[in-house]
């Protein structure tokens, strides 16, 4: 019987588990307002303590980026960490992102 009841115990603690990753992830997707977009234009700053990344887009329209650990960020095939961005100001780059109520999330960061 105590086996039993362990076993009951254990198996709604994997369940309970499996529902707050299902709700984490139901949350992300909702958060989302579309689905992926790429911009390509020119780093025009690099907010490191609030990892942001501003690009300049055509004709001069400036768009920002939320970075987040999971964002790949890479040059020529080679990662790189978001601070290394601040030294590429004026670089061309391409930006794959989510548009979110609290901004435009990067998924990830090419540099040409």
């Amino acid at each position: 019987a105590c086996l039993l009841v362990f076993s009951l115990l254990c198996a709604s603690g994997w369940a309970a588990q499996a529902e707050e990753k299902g709700a984490e992830s139901k949350a992300a997707a909702a958060a989302a307002l579309g689905p992926a977009e790429t911009l390509s234009g020119k780093i025009a700053l690099v907010e490191t303590k609030e990892k942001l990344l501003v690009v300049e887009g055509a004709g001069g329209v400036t768009y920002s980026f939320l970075v987040r650990p999971a964002t790949k960020i890479s040059s020529g095939g080679q990662r790189l960490k978001f601070e290394e961005l601040s030294s590429r100001k004026g670089a061309s780059v391409s930006v794959k992102f989510v548009p979110t109520r609290r901004g435009n999330v990067a998924q990830s960061i090419e540099i040409s």
